[in-house]
């Protein structure tokens, strides 16, 4: 899958967003402004998790990256991480 979303780090900050998918896979995102992040991640059957991380943490929401439009589609290529099981139920 391609899992795409937008990210914005705190007005007149840099930041590096982080995806890991607990299996010692990480993907940075270096973000100056607001920007379109993308990555291929392999998705099993059910319920799945990525984290998102960045350093430092944030202090408060006005410290925080901002991330919205999330949404994956079907795609090719070889995914960079893989996202860890949570449940083999899919949840409908």
């Amino acid at each position: 899958m391609n899992l795409t979303f937008q990210a914005s780090p705190p007005a007149g900050s840099e930041r590096v967003l982080r995806l890991d998918d607990g299996s010692g896979h990480e993907q940075q995102f270096p973000l100056q402004g607001p920007s379109t992040v993308s990555v291929l991640v392999q998705v099993p059957r059910g319920r799945s998790q990525l984290l998102v991380k960045t350093d430092p943490a944030p202090t408060s929401e006005a410290d925080a990256i901002f991330v919205s439009l999330p949404h994956a589609e079907p795609a090719t290529g070889t995914p960079v991480l893989q996202a860890q099981p949570i449940s083999p139920d899919p949840g409908f």
